[in-house]
């Protein structure tokens, strides 16, 4: 069925875009593992609400990314 298809390609994408690759959103870790200060995109997918709010938010006052 088509909607298992889109829900599997969903997944790897979330998979791929939502790796945990640095211990905290700021440009401190950004910098030591990337050696950029900035990201360009920060993107809140809607897995886990109340608790990715707080870590955006926290991202954004940090300045971790231009859009």
């Amino acid at each position: 069925m088509e909607l298992y298809k889109i829900k599997d390609n969903i997944n790897i994408l979330s998979a791929f875009l939502g790796k945990r690759d640095i211990p905290t959103l700021s440009s401190v870790a950004l910098k030591e593992n990337y050696k950029i200060s900035q990201a360009d995109m920060l993107i809140l997918f809607g897995g886990s609400i109340p608790y990715g709010c707080d870590v955006v938010g926290k991202a954004v006052l940090n300045n971790i990314a231009r859009t």
